[in-house]
């Protein structure tokens, strides 16, 4: 099983989807998570996509099988074959990128599930 999401998915919290995949991962072996930046229904880079239902579906010997148990996608990153959560480096940088360039005292004040703010 392929399972992916999105870390800015507010139809489906992230927490729920990582609940869910500590439990499949101990059932099924061969399962693989890959966590992009993406919203609800973010899927995987065509190339991951392809691979997996070439191997799956038709038998293909093409390697997925050895790709990384977990893929995260940072902010960050740009990423091969696309997908949502990918920028091209072509692109100019987002206006959220830009954000993040600030220096983290500008940032807003976040509260965790204690309702605290982290230091």
């Amino acid at each position: 099983m392929l399972f992916a999401h999105g870390f800015n998915d507010w139809n489906v919290m992230p927490d729920n989807s990582t609940r869910m995949w500590d439990a499949l991962k101990k059932i099924n072996k061969s399962s693989k998570i890959y966590m992009s930046q993406g919203g609800h229904g973010a899927p995987p880079p065509a190339d991951i996509q392809n691979k997996w239902w070439a191997h799956y579906l038709y038998g293909v010997d093409n390697g997925v099988e050895n790709l990384p148990r977990a893929m995260i996608v940072q902010s960050t990153a740009t990423v091969a074959g696309g997908g949502r959560g990918a920028r091209s480096a072509h692109l100019p940088p987002t206006s959220r990128s830009r954000a993040r360039s600030r220096s983290s005292s500008s940032w807003p004040r976040v509260a965790t599930a204690s309702g605290r703010s982290p230091s």
